[in-house]
């Protein structure tokens, strides 16, 4: 028997918990294994989205050992960030990119906005740990 895509999604389709539970991240425990996790371009846009892929990425650090984060942009504003994140940049500020002159070109809003750098602390404080 042969279903619809509809079908077939509404079979696979997870109901996952607010962004703002810590729960959200056990959702994926069943990709610890994994060498690499990818999110794709359905995870850019809303403030919702960037939470949970912060929650997410944080949980499959904290639980499973994952240890690189890439992301989509260009390499001269994700070094001077990896710098910062790596402790290799002489910063004890927590990240800002509001007055920032990394990622100031579109698509601004899929950095430069309130979760990112919330990401990026936790991670920093992460790696100094």
């Amino acid at each position: 028997m042969v279903q619809s895509l509809p079908d077939l999604l509404k079979r696979a389709a997870q109901r996952l918990p607010p962004t703002d539970i810590k729960e959200l991240g056990t959702n994926f425990d069943k990709f610890a294994n994994a060498r690499v996790v990818l999110f794709g371009d359905a995870s850019h846009g809303t403030s919702e989205f960037y939470r949970a892929r912060a929650a997410i990425t944080k949980h499959l650090i904290m639980n499973h050992g994952f240890n690189l984060v890439c992301i989509e942009g260009d390499w001269p504003d994700a070094r001077a960030i990896d710098e910062q994140v790596r402790l290799k940049a002489q910063s004890t500020q927590p990240f800002s990119l509001r007055d920032s002159k990394v990622f100031p070109h579109f698509p601004r809003w899929m950095w430069r906005n309130q979760e990112f750098p919330d990401f990026l602390t936790w991670l920093k404080q992460h790696n100094a740990t």
